[in-house]
C-alpha cells in the first residue's frame, strides 16, 4: 500500500488508463491518466485541405523580410530591433535619469523616438 497526497479528487466512475512514476531529487511523483465517461469525446471538424482554404508560408530570411505568404504578404524581420536594442536601452536609461517634466527629459524622449523610428 502506498500513501498518495492528491491535489485533485479522482472522479467517481473514472477508469485509470495509465500511471507514470517519477523520482525527483527528494520525492516521488505519480501522474495518472484517467478515462471519464461523463466528459464528451472531442469531435474535430472534417475540413479537407483545398487550394481555397490553404495558405503557403516561406521563410525568406532576407534583409528586412522574415516571412512571406502565398497571398503576397511579407512580415518584417525583428533583427533591426535586436541589433539596436543596446543603443535603445542606453538612450532610455539616460532619459529615465532626468527629472520628470524637465526640458532635459523632453529632449531625451525626443532623441529616443528618433532612434526607435530609424530602427523600424
Amino acid at each position: 500500500m502506498i500513501k498518495v497526497r492528491t491535489h485533485r479528487v479522482i472522479p467517481d466512475g473514472s477508469k485509470i488508463k495509465q500511471i507514470s512514476l517519477t523520482k525527483k531529487t527528494d520525492s516521488w511523483w505519480i501522474n495518472l491518466s484517467l478515462e471519464d465517461k461523463s466528459i464528451p469525446e472531442l469531435k474535430t471538424d472534417k475540413i479537407q485541405p483545398t487550394w481555397e482554404n490553404s495558405i503557403g508560408l516561406d521563410a525568406v530570411l532576407d534583409k528586412d523580410i522574415y516571412l512571406a505568404t502565398s497571398e503576397g504578404e511579407k512580415l518584417p524581420s525583428v533583427k533591426p530591433l535586436r541589433t539596436n536594442q543596446d543603443q535603445l536601452t542606453k538612450v532610455s536609461q539616460r532619459k529615465n535619469k532626468r527629472k520628470d517634466g524637465s526640458k532635459a527629459r523632453r529632449k531625451a524622449r525626443k532623441t529616443r523616438r528618433q532612434n526607435s523610428s530609424k530602427n523600424s
